[in-house]
């Protein structure tokens, strides 16, 4: 095998094997948290005062729902002081919790602060995301691979 064949290959294995991210409700049951009063935190104040108060799946759903629809796209949601760790759960509640892996949430993070890496890598974004006990942000479980 070329040493150019082998490179490819591992690099495929290596994306292959890249984790992708989301927001893990689950864990905010296991954890005896609430994503929802999580969430209404970051609401804007057209949404905050629509939506109310009010526990359990329904309201964590339809809060995640209008931050994806609505206070995202408000000024200020991504503000360049916020630390990185909540700028990373920002970026899930705008983009309504799609998986993402450290690459593109690098580059999404780049973006909404003006291309200011704030000397962060994707290694230290890795580090940063999976050792989160605070936004319930885990791995998307794999498939079993099909041969």
């Amino acid at each position: 095998m070329s040493p150019n064949h082998a490179l490819l290959e591992d690099k495929i294995t290596t994306e292959e094997a890249e984790p992708r991210y989301f927001i893990d409700q689950d864990w905010y049951r296991e954890s005896e948290r609430s994503l929802a009063a999580l969430v209404q935190g970051r609401l804007c104040p057209a949404c905050r005062s629509r939506l109310g108060t009010g526990k359990g799946q329904d309201l964590a759903d339809s809060t995640l729902a209008s931050v994806a629809e609505c206070c995202s796209k408000s000024e200020g949601f991504f503000a360049p002081r916020l630390p990185v760790m909540e700028s990373v759960f920002r970026l899930f509640l705008a983009n309504g919790n799609q998986p993402l892996n450290v690459e593109e949430i690098w580059a999404q993070l780049l973006e909404m602060r003006g291309g200011s890496p704030l000397g962060l890598s994707p290694p230290v974004l890795r580090r940063l995301i999976d050792s989160d006990r605070y936004y319930g942000l885990r791995p998307l479980p794999q498939e079993p691979a099909s041969e």
